[in-house]
């Protein structure tokens, strides 16, 4: 039993280039940056939902465990990384989505703070761009199962948006270590939305977005997707090897229903990661050579992006009769999935698919071509 739940496991996250949360990340070399898109649609700061009203800026010095309670009641959180000192010049920005929750941060921060109380205008536009992108070009070509029931749900969508200066140079370990730890927190939050409070949200729409966006606007530069790739498969080994221990503890179904509280929260959600310039086919070394297959578009976004799910949601569509078998678990959900995307995505081919993230999801900055 323990090595078939280290396998399905391996399968589960393998098939859908997904890894679990950790909150360490190894050093590694320094990394290109690449120019990409601006984002369309600009941010109209009169819509109620991105009011002064609802975000809250918080120092660093308030940041700790205990806001993790705060965030239950918050669809968006907005973290900076300082290029000369992350640790102390960390700040953060949070918006409520209830009454309760805004008196609660308001009685943690000084009222003389409330000018700073909305997160820089990039933040704004990654929220609405990573939100147009799931409600415009995810959802109307069903690469998700659950998107409908996420863009549908109050608040069973939660957005957490890294900020660094692209204008500074930066070892793009740095940015990981950020996004790594963001995602420890991210992932600790999702679960508390999805189990714990008066009303819980439903865990098959409950889902964060962890987005990497720079500073400046008129200067989107992101560590390009090789840089990213290698970042996720790094990541996604050390914590598969991480839950295969936990799961080698166990001898059968029973010890696993009997210390089911005990799973540790890595264990229990799985991330997908995502980049603008997504390619399924890397062998082609020859970087002057750029080619796009229609099933890359499953995988892109307007930043690069990380997304948090719940385990138990992908869990529940396998087929109890073939779990025992190590081919008829989350392979054949997984599988089912990818097959139908491509089929989706090759039967409207590259060109129609181009013009419709072009023009629903981003368009390009003046002199640049959308590949």
């Amino acid at each position: 039993m323990a090595r078939h739940c280290s396998s399905r496991l391996r399968a589960l996250l393998t098939v859908w280039s997904s890894f679990v949360t950790a909150f360490y990340v190894t050093p590694r070399q320094r990394y290109r940056f690449v120019l990409f898109q601006a984002i369309d649609n600009p941010i109209d700061n009169s819509n109620p939902n991105e009011s002064s009203s609802s975000w809250h800026f918080l120092p660093n010095t308030l940041i700790t465990q205990n806001t993790d309670d705060i965030l239950h009641g918050c669809d968006a959180v907005v973290t900076t990384l300082d290029a000369h000192n992350a640790i102390t010049k960390r700040d953060c920005w949070l918006r409520s989505i209830d009454a309760m929750t805004s008196n609660d941060i308001k009685s943690l921060i000084d009222t003389s703070l409330e000018h700073a109380a909305m997160p820089p205008k990039e933040a704004l536009t990654a929220i609405v761009a990573t939100h147009r992108w799931a409600a415009n070009f995810v959802r109307p070509l069903q690469l998700c199962p659950w998107a409908g029931s996420s863009l549908d749900t109050d608040g069973a969508i939660r957005y957490w948006v890294v900020l660094f200066d692209a204008s500074n140079v930066m070892e793009s370990e740095e940015i990981f270590d950020e996004m790594e730890r963001v995602l420890g927190q991210a992932g600790r939050h999702l679960e508390q939305i999805a189990s714990v409070g008066t009303n819980p949200i439903d865990a098959a729409a409950a889902i964060s977005f962890v987005i990497l966006a720079p500073m400046n606007a008129d200067m989107l530069m992101f560590p390009d997707f090789e840089s990213f790739h290698e970042f996720f498969l790094d990541l996604e080994d050390r914590l598969l090897d991480e839950c295969d221990t936990y799961w080698d503890n166990f001898d059968d179904h029973n010890d696993v229903a009997q210390n089911e509280s005990d799973i540790p929260d890595e264990c229990k959600i799985t991330l997908a990661a995502f980049h603008p310039d997504w390619r399924f086919n890397t062998k082609n070394s020859d970087s002057s050579i750029e080619s796009t297959s229609a099933i890359d578009y499953e995988k892109r976004t307007p930043y690069p992006t990380i997304s948090i799910v719940m385990s138990s949601v992908i869990d529940a569509l396998i087929d109890p009769d073939a779990e025992q078998s190590e081919d008829g678990s989350s392979s054949v959900v997984t599988n089912r999935i990818a097959a139908s995307n491509e089929k989706t995505l090759c039967k409207l081919g590259v060109d129609r698919l181009k013009e419709m993230y072009k023009s629903k999801v981003i368009c390009p900055m003046p002199g640049k071509k959308l590949d």
